[in-house]
């Protein structure tokens, strides 16, 4: 089907076709095509495609290649998505005074702020800087250097007792023995693995090389840095050098200092290797090493590489090494492969990236610090390491900082949720690591630790912050300096939604530095919590004068778009879409909200743009958009989505705007929707150029006989109990309550025909109470309304009024409601014309008129029809029989009989007989002075039902976000899903789409029965 097109002699025929393609699949549509006498033809071969490859067009002697394999095809979706369109429903502008001032007034936070000149530092001689702790106290260090770095040498001093032991023996004395000492050997070489993964120990390595060239001397002390892995040849450099040589290893016996990880911290085995090849190459040259390594040496059973005895050196350590031979050939295990089921170093990993939450810049120092917090067997070495090459962080060759503003909300959030007093050492470690650092650093982390642990700040120094950050405020705004912009950005980007919502100076920090953004043209994301009051002065410079712009709303394809226009309301170099509205922006710039629906997480977000930088694209149309909001200090505007209404057989959109169509008189009839004006409390509508229109109760018509108007109410198919249930009270036992559905929509008038309507088709008035032509006719018969019913559809083509059946009148009258009565569980004189003497199941008394009273006096019923209890009894189309018990569909009544239904009750009649369910008859040809009728028309063409099993079906969705009314009625019936038509397209990506709904009644009859043929 893919290869073929269908050719008809109508456009209307192709779209029948279409709708059955969607329904019903390639076979339904083969087979309805041939029937109703539609032919093929082959699609016209779509031209040859060149192939592209790396970017450049692939050539032979000056041709492209072309592939001969055509392209795949989109696989149509088994169920078409139901179309969606926008709509204004609010609009209200308000127009700037005279002399008002241009944007929001200054916070009164910003008073006293004053430019800052430069980023002032804490002097030096005020500070009182913590030290740097060390991984292992110097006292316990140095005794353990000297064992394993120094030798037995020779002292000046005699060895007495060897000197006697040998005179008694009566050995000759070549020498005089001396006494002998341990010390420092004369020639120690140190050799320091200076990578990106032990950034964190660099410090203590440095530190180490400095004292022992202090204690022992530097002549005699070889120092190199490694440069890469080892290998057999290793490359070094001198410290302070770039450029590398290969090493030559150090004399025999000469003790190596090597201060490094060994390659436990890589987890490429290449790494493994070379110092184990390494190892085994200082053994062979009888060279005597030793690793301080600050990670632990034999995690999960790892092993030394080579020869290399490994002595962890931490906090914790008691300084022993280990084995100084190799336990096999094989390559030792990595240790970052043995931290897959450690869940302690984990914790303790996640816990130390929670105590840096505050922190801006994240320095070794600061991490050692922080470490030595938590547990000494939870946190080693090897987690300070981890956390420098932790994803979420950024570090260099000195600090490092968190990633994103996603992870640094993360954290914070982590952080909040500590023990207090492990909050509050972090805090005071921090802030006592940072206290010689420029303002601009040390005043954030203030602030930062003050909007996480406010108990550990103290007063003044939280109060220095708060008038650096108005300082810093004001010195933005008034300085156009590219490194205060520049650090600014950097400053916001780091703050979360929760911060910048508790602080509103934060706050104007962020829209400070979103002004380049707007200028450029961009639309900002508002972090969540922050009131447009905090930012709203700090997005634009003050002495930028605030334009005058008119604006189009437009639709285009299943995206809304807001674009400026000329003085005659054109936009230039559109291309193409629905209007949707016209506005004017008098604000510098416009916050637009995006609510979601209630099921997802994120159900509002809200952005910013400026009014220079139109077009913006506002919303894209999806099924869970609820509203749109366009809001600026003199404009506001709602938007929200729109599928076809259930009394509607098509909708769409075009060069003239939002439309649904409607099928009324024998006629399709189109509705185009106004929106709202802008001015006070207007509200859109639908609007055409037929007697139609929507109302808080729903879709409505109108017809005109010599000067006299009857409206008419669209009654939407749906399901309900007929009947009464067996517990209501003064029932009748003709009321046997059955499930009957009514498949297709019809019209009923709201109101019973007036005499002012008889007299106007008829010429003469048979009612007994004249006192006003608004009065309902009485004193009809059945067969009186037939001639009428007639006389009436000659007037008015296409009409095809009629009488209600039973089971229409009552699905109206009870319009979604199963009590007694659709104005609830009882009844008054002054909500129904009935015999006030005799009130329903004990209620009050009350006036007994004896007479009619003029039609639509009374309160409507939910659906907006009135009089449907009471005034005067209804005939019915239907012969008066027995009520079936099973469930219905369509029912017309009896086949035959004496007497026609009336229901409704009268002025006459008691409480009970004004039920929505009690039934009345009476011969065709009698007369009575209680006894009228409604009209009917129908059953109408959108025959799509309005329910879903087991819900209701109101005629009409009440809420304005979802229907068409803009006021919501007392006690309307709730609006029900609609069902998304198999038919149904999505919405056009060009100027124009729409929507077809089901086509007739007996159209679609005859394709069921062509289908079902063998």
């Amino acid at each position: 089907m893919s290869t073929m097109v269908l050719h008809s002699r109508a456009a209307v025929g192709r779209a029948d076709l279409l709708r059955i393609y969607a329904a019903e699949g390639d076979e339904a549509l083969a087979r309805a095509a041939a029937a109703l006498g539609y032919q093929r033809r082959p699609r016209d071969p779509a031209p040859p495609t060149p192939v592209i490859r790396g970017g450049i067009e692939d050539t032979r002697c000056g041709e492209p290649i072309v592939s001969s394999a055509p392209a795949a095809l989109p696989e149509r979706p088994p169920v078409l998505p139901k179309a969606r369109f926008f709509r204004v429903v609010e609009h209200r502008r308000r127009e700037p005074e005279a002399d008002a001032r241009v944007g929001p007034p200054p916070p009164p936070w910003l008073a006293n702020a004053r430019v800052l000149g430069t980023d002032a530092r804490p002097p030096a001689a005020s500070l009182h800087l913590p030290p740097r702790q060390p991984l292992t106290r110097w006292s316990r260090l140095w005794p353990f250097l000297r064992r394993v770095l120094g030798r037995r040498l020779a002292t000046c001093q005699p060895d007495l007792p060897r000197l006697l032991e040998r005179l008694t023996r009566g050995e000759v004395l070549r020498a005089i023995p001396l006494l002998q000492c341990h010390g420092w050997s004369p020639r120690i070489a140190i050799l320091g693995d200076y990578s990106r993964r032990t950034r964190p120990f660099h410090e203590d390595f440095n530190a180490l090389c400095r004292a022992l060239e202090k204690r022992h001397g530097k002549a005699g002390i070889d120092r190199r840095i490694l440069a890469g892995d080892p290998g057999r040849q290793p490359r070094v450099r001198q410290p302070g050098a770039s450029m590398t040589e290969c090493w030559p290893l150090p004399a025999p016996n000469t003790p190596l200092l090597i201060l490094g990880d060994v390659g436990l911290l890589d987890d490429a085995p290449e790494a493994a290797n070379g110092w184990q090849q390494f190892g085994h190459r200082l053994r062979s040259a009888g060279v005597p090493a030793l690793v301080l390594c600050p990670l632990p040496t034999r995690p999960q059973g790892a092993g030394p590489p080579g020869s290399l005895a490994l002595v962890e050196w931490d906090r914790h350590s008691r300084l022993r090494p280990s084995s100084t031979s190799s336990t096999g050939s094989g390559t030792p295990t990595p240790l970052a492969s043995d931290r897959a089921g450690d869940e302690r170093r984990q914790r303790a990993l996640d816990t130390l990236l929670t105590l840096l939450a505050p922190a801006v810049v994240i320095e070794p120092k600061l991490l050692r610090a922080l470490r030595y917090l938590l547990p000494a067997s939870d946190a080693d070495g090897f987690v300070e390491a981890l956390v420098w090459q932790h994803p979420d962080l950024v570090t260099s060759a000195h600090a490092g900082q968190f990633a994103s503003p996603a992870a640094i909300a993360a954290y914070q959030q982590k952080f909040r949720a500590l023990a207090p007093g492990l909050r509050q050492a972090a805090v005071a470690h921090i802030l006592a690591q940072h206290a010689g650092l420029p303002a601009s650093v040390r005043c954030a982390e203030v602030l930062a630790c003050r909007h996480l642990a406010p108990e550990a700040v103290p007063p003044a120094l939280a109060a220095d912050a708060e008038r650096w950050q108005a300082d810093i405020a004001e010195t933005t705004r008034r300085c156009d300096d590219l490194a205060l912009r520049q650090w600014l950005q950097r400053h916001a980007a780091r703050q979360s939604d929760a911060a910048l919502a508790a602080n509103p100076a934060l706050a104007a920090h962020w829209a400070l530095a979103q002004r380049e953004r707007l200028a450029a043209g961009a639309a900002v994301e508002l972090p969540e919590g922050v009131s447009e009051e905090d930012i709203g002065y700090f997005l634009h410079d003050e002495h930028e004068p605030a334009p005058r712009l008119r604006c189009t709303l437009r639709q285009r394809g299943d995206e809304l778009w807001l674009e400026a226009a000329d003085a005659a309301g054109k936009v230039s170099g559109s291309a193409g879409g629905s209007p949707c509205a016209e506005l004017t922006l008098v604000d510098r710039g416009a916050y637009v909200t995006l609510t979601q629906s209630a099921d997802r997480a994120d159900t509002a977000s809200r952005r910013y743009f400026a009014a220079g930088s139109l077009p913006q694209r506002l919303a894209r149309l999806t099924r869970e958009v609820e509203r749109l909001t366009l809001h600026s200090e003199h404009l506001d505007l709602a938007v929200t989505p729109l599928g076809k209404p259930v009394w509607a057989i098509a909708i769409g959109c075009d060069a003239r705007g939002l439309y649904v169509e409607v099928f009324w008189c024998g006629q399709r009839c189109r509705l185009d929707w106004r929106p709202p004006e802008g001015g006070g409390d207007s509200t859109g509508v639908w609007s055409g150029e037929q007697p139609l229109g929507v109302d808080r109760y729903g879709l409505f018509g109108e017809i005109a006989v010599a000067g006299v108007t009857q409206r008419f109410r669209w009654i939407a198919p749906g399901r309900f109990r007929m009947g009464s249930p067996e517990d209501e009270p003064e029932r009748y036992d003709d009321e046997v309550q059955h499930e009957v559905t009514l498949s297709e929509g019809y019209w009923l008038a709201d109101t019973a025909c007036t005499q002012a309507l008889w007299q106007a088709v008829t010429g003469r008035n048979p009612s007994e109470f004249q006192d006003h032509p608004g009065q309902p006719v009485e004193q009809v018969s059945w067969d009186d309304v037939q001639g009428f019913l007639g006389e009436l559809n000659r007037r008015v083509p296409g009409l095809e009024a009629r009488l209600p059946s039973e089971a229409e009148w009552e699905y109206a009258c009870r319009a979604g409601t199963t009590t007694p009565f659709s104005l609830g569980e009882n009844i008054t004189p002054e909500q129904v014309n009935y015999n006030g003497n005799n009130p329903y199941a004990g209620g009050v008394k009350g006036v007994y008129r004896r007479k009619t009273v003029p039609v639509g006096s009374l309160p409507a019923n939910p659906w907006g029809l009135y009089e449907m209890h009471g005034n005067v009894l209804e005939w019915c189309v239907d012969w008066y029989g027995d009520y079936p018990t099973t469930p219905q569909v369509d029912p017309r009544g009896a086949a035959s009989g004496a007497y026609r239904v009336l229901r409704g009750g009268s002025w006459n009649d008691y409480g009970r007989n004004v039920r929505s369910a009690c039934r009345g008859r009476f011969v065709p040809g009698g007369r009575n002075d209680d006894i009228g009728f409604r009209l009917a028309l129908g059953p109408g063409k959108p025959a799509e039902p309005a329910w879903q099993v087991g819900r209701k079906s109101p005629a009409e969705p009440a809420n304005p976000s979802k229907g068409n009314s803009a006021a919501e009625p007392p006690n309307v019936a709730p609006a029900p899903a609609e069902r998304a038509p198999a038919g149904e397209l999505p919405p056009g990506t060009g100027g124009s789409s729409g929507v077809r709904g089901s086509t007739s009644r007996t159209l679609t009859q005859r394709w069921k029965e062509f289908f079902k043929r063998p």
